[in-house]
């Protein structure tokens, strides 16, 4: 019999929102079909007496237990919390995120209180079948360490590990990343280069999002890895082309069988953040849409010279954020004043860091950066 299983992307739905209307009955006609519903669940679930807020660049994004009256409505099974922004209102936040869910039985995955509980993954039987749900996330605020709560990290090597031994204990192994260019519809090149070795590892499928926006899907060595399946219900605004539309994957599982999937376009709406499935003529240019970045990502010197022109579009804000002072005398007095000490604060620190540290970051910083060399 064949397990059927929908994976939606981020979901953040803040107050006042937890308490509105927000599915159409088609959308939630579309997770009661399913066998095993997961979503991103993108902030923490915090008490009103939280002021934990972390040191950190962007926004600190919470919600409230209603949160739940939502899951239970589009039968959520299980959420994934590694991300950046699950630790946004520190250990107590992501706490009463996990008590939340667990007394809710939703399961978790991608977060824990140290990075042993991080890193293990869900297994969650469904008619007789076994499917490993792994999860981790690029470096950007959350992590956990070995004393630590947080998420878990992207990490090439632990990561593989994590895909083998699951490998060996379940007979689908579903890897689900939080990584990316926010606001950029193609993965970098580094990216696929880690998701094919992911696959060569023993996942059966890979998915990515992270960047609020969609992007294509590449089949390789018969494992379908979707590199961006965008918002699923983020009551936030936003300007950017993208935001409001997602892409719920559907994967139909039969033992000793070829896997099936698919992907239906959702939309919200701006004004008051209701969510639908696309209507047929919204879905076939989402689909044309996701079929352009797949012959773009199928085509290694494409995707790499798209790669360099969004790198070269955001070399001023980059730049920007490294702040560089020029000249070796003008290093020099700002040492020999003390400048040094107010230009490195803990919130520049911070800043830097998440430039060297996370991966997508990283990428850009690094790649401007020995451009300015040359």
């Amino acid at each position: 019999m064949a397990i059927k299983i929908t994976v939606g992307g981020d979901f953040c739905v803040t107050a006042p929102y937890t308490s509105a209307k927000l599915f159409s009955q088609k959308f939630i006609e579309l997770f009661n079909e399913s066998d095993l519903n997961i979503v991103n669940l993108e902030c923490p679930v915090i008490e009103d007496d939280n002021d934990e807020k972390i040191l950190k660049t962007g926004p600190h994004l919470s919600t409230n237990n209603e949160i739940f009256d939502l899951f239970r409505q589009i039968n959520i099974h299980a959420v994934t919390l590694a991300n950046n922004h699950i630790l946004d209102f520190g250990a107590k936040g992501l706490q009463s995120t996990i008590t939340g869910c667990q007394k809710n039985n939703i399961i978790t995955t991608g977060a824990g209180q140290n990075l042993s509980e991080a890193t293990k993954p869900a297994i969650i039987e469904r008619q007789g079948l076994k499917i490993a749900l792994i999860n981790f996330c690029e470096h950007e605020f959350s992590i956990a360490s070995d004393k630590l709560p947080g998420a878990n990290p992207l990490d090439l090597i632990d990561n593989s590990k994590e895909i083998r031994k699951a490998r060996q204990n379940a007979d689908f192994v579903l890897v689900i990343i939080h990584g990316g260019h926010e606001h950029y519809n193609l993965p970098s090149p580094r990216m696929v280069k880690q998701y094919h070795f992911f696959a060569d590892n023993g996942a059966d499928a890979i998915i990515c999002h992270h960047a609020h926006c969609i992007s294509g899907i590449e089949v390789y060595n018969d494992v379908p890895i979707f590199y961006g399946i965008g918002n699923l219900l983020f009551t936030l605004p936003c300007k950017n082309k993208g935001w409001n539309n997602g892409l719920l994957v559907q994967l139909e599982l039969n033992k000793g069988l070829p896997l099936k999937w698919n992907i239906i376009p959702t939309q919200q709406s701006t004004d008051n953040y209701f969510l639908s499935p696309c209507s047929d003529k919204e879905s076939l240019g989402i689909r044309e849409e996701v079929r352009t970045y797949s012959n773009i990502i199928s085509q290694s010197k494409t995707l790499t010279d798209r790669w360099v022109s969004y790198a070269k579009e955001m070399e001023p804000f980059i730049l920007n954020d490294l702040s560089p002072v020029p000249g070796r005398y003008i290093r020099a007095a700002f040492r020999r004043l003390g400048f040094n000490n107010i230009i490195f604060r803990k919130e520049y620190a911070v800043q830097l860091l998440n430039l060297i540290e996370c991966e997508s970051l990283s990428d850009l910083s690094q790649h401007i950066l020995k451009l300015k060399k040359l």
